[in-house]
């Protein structure tokens, strides 16, 4: 049997029902304790790995928001709120998609598998305690990336209203056009010709685009911004590619997305 102890209540909770997300059950008994909080004991034996897993997913629940917004304060000196838990948002969904984090998650599993692996009572708080000064380093590093996250995704807003107001009085040339996702687009006019490499140059050498840090070697909103149609219709399987996403944040309801069999011409993708 491991004692387990707890500061918290709700961490206990959670820690349960890690336990029972990854092994389909539990058995358990949770007492409080005078001096050290909230006592479980597991009365089943539990493989370390999949303890240390909970440990390690526990952390990263409860305890990485507060210590990314630490570092943030005191490291990168951040002092907007919203600022701070838009960065620790994209931290975690950073963590949790796999993008990065990874030398975070391995040193926290190294860490809790030196404190519980011969343990039979493992004090949580105090394990987390114990190995604050060496997760400090993975934490910076994390940290920086979320930053680095937050400032592309700011470019990204202010370029997409640059261009929102670029093209805000302009009026339409031409009716619609088709667009096929791919590596690039490709553009199709209404009567189901595909534009050429040279019609397209045409219309952006015509257009400054410049002016929205676009040119002629950007070849997927640069087109449409240059032969700005009344209707814009996509064909293609992933709606939230980048480069179509992108197509809908500056042109909104001119957009419309569709399936590639309703693509309605000829054309081998």
């Amino acid at each position: 049997m491991r004692r387990i102890y707890f500061q918290s209540e709700k961490e206990l909770i959670y820690f349960c029902e890690l336990i029972f997300r990854k092994t389909g059950m539990i058995q358990a008994a949770w007492k409080h304790s005078k001096y050290w909080g909230n006592e479980l004991t597991l009365l089943t034996s539990l493989d370390t790995e999949v303890l240390v897993n909970c440990f390690k997913d526990l952390f990263l629940h409860f305890r990485l928001a507060d210590l990314v917004k630490d570092k943030l304060e005191t490291v990168y000196y951040y002092s907007e709120d919203a600022e701070i838990n838009h960065i620790i948002n994209l931290v975690s969904t950073m963590i949790k998609e796999q993008r990065s984090g990874q030398d975070l998650k391995i040193r926290i599993m190294q860490l809790f598998y030196h404190y519980t692996a011969n343990a039979e009572t493992v004090h949580y708080d105090a394990m987390i305690t114990f190995s604050s000064n060496s997760l400090m380093k993975p934490l910076e590093t994390i940290t920086g990336l979320g930053i680095d996250e937050w400032k592309l995704e700011e470019a990204y807003h202010f370029f997409i209203d640059s261009v929102r107001l670029f093209i805000k009085n302009r009026q339409p040339i031409t009716d619609m056009i088709h667009i096929t996702q791919g590596n690039s687009f490709n553009f199709f006019k209404s009567n189901g010709e595909q534009y050429t490499r040279r019609e397209l140059l045409n219309a952006m050498l015509n257009t400054p685009l410049g002016m929205i840090g676009l040119d002629e070697n950007e070849w997927n909103l640069a087109p449409v911004i240059a032969l700005f149609p009344k209707k814009i219709y996509i064909y293609g399987s992933n709606i939230s590619e980048a480069n179509t996403v992108t197509l809908f944040s500056v042109f909104e309801e001119r957009v419309q997305f569709l399936s590639w069999h309703e693509f309605p011409f000829q054309y081998s993708k």
